[in-house]
């Protein structure tokens, strides 16, 4: 199926802007066979930022201005095989330059968000004959309703 990973990125700095920002995402650790879907994206996190990858996913060249903040999502394939269960998405750490001095998460700080993966029930199908069956079935209900009493 396919998942939706939604990123936002805030700088809280009230005086200077933040430019640079970047990260990666590494999918293949989150789910193994998980690929981005409709990437590269442009534009993303201000003008010239880009998103980028298949297995690893990449922000790069993004901009904030004093206290802003930007959203987007990147669609993820993940594989059938899939077992349920959790799964949790660990980004690797922001960089930013902020102020002009480099800004990067220090250790683990990173983005981290939860994956819960259920059964799913199957939804019944219907043959051709099936089908016909329905119909003919539907026509005759519809029918008994128009009939005068």
């Amino acid at each position: 199926g396919v998942a939706t990973l939604s990123f936002m990125i805030s700088n809280p700095d009230p005086a200077n802007g933040a430019t640079a920002i970047g990260f990666s995402d590494d999918l293949g650790a989150f789910i193994a066979g998980a690929e981005a879907i409709g990437l590269p994206q442009n534009n993303v996190c201000g003008a010239g930022s880009t998103l980028t990858g298949t297995s690893v996913i990449t922000l790069a060249n993004g901009s904030l201005g004093p206290g802003a903040s930007c959203t987007f999502q990147v669609l993820i394939q993940i594989p059938d095989s899939i077992a349920l269960g959790d799964y949790t998405n660990v980004t690797g750490p922001l960089s930013a330059t902020v102020g002009g001095a480099a800004v990067t998460g220090v250790g683990t700080v990173s983005a981290t968000a939860i994956l819960g993966v259920g059964a799913v029930t199957p939804v019944p199908s219907l043959n051709a004959w099936g089908l016909l069956a329905l119909i003919g079935l539907l026509l005759l209900v519809s029918a008994r309703r128009l009939r005068p009493a």
